[in-house]
């Protein structure tokens, strides 16, 4: 798979773990973008644009745009190397609001089952990544005073 194939499957999902809960939360599109600075698969990319694109297909056709997603990963030719980035990016995003929902743990389950990676896999690149060792907005300083 090339870059540019390899990129547009990076987006969809990037946008399909901001949109996992229903909400889009600045943390998660700030990791994006930050993303958009430093990844060698999203260089070149118009971040703003894409944006834009992926919130009007959810207001348009909701979870049926993740599902979409998620179905054309369990076909999609990626290498073992790349589906682990594709989890890595969706737990990133996850976690950056500090909020763990249902819906997004049980779209890291359906994204790792479609990417055929062993749960053994993602529980030790990422044991319990469902759980939040901080309060949001808390720095860990002020938390253990």
């Amino acid at each position: 798979m090339n870059k540019e194939e390899f990129a547009n499957i990076f987006l969809k999902v990037a946008f399909a773990a901001i949109l996992a809960d229903g909400e889009i939360a600045e943390e998660e599109i700030a990791v994006l973008k930050k993303l958009n600075e430093n990844d060698y698969y999203l260089s070149g990319y118009d971040l703003e644009d894409q944006i834009a694109q992926f919130e009007k297909k959810f207001v348009a056709r909701g979870y049926i745009v993740i599902k979409t997603i998620l179905n054309e990963l369990a076909y999609a030719d990626i290498s073992d190397s790349q589906k682990l980035i594709l989890l890595n990016l969706a737990i990133q995003i996850i976690r950056s609001d500090y909020v763990i929902t249902l819906d997004e743990i049980r779209f890291i389950k359906q994204l790792s089952s479609n990417l055929k990676i062993p749960n053994f896999i993602v529980e030790s690149t990422h044991p319990n990544w469902w759980l939040m060792d901080q309060t949001p907005g808390i720095e860990t300083d002020e938390k253990n005073q």
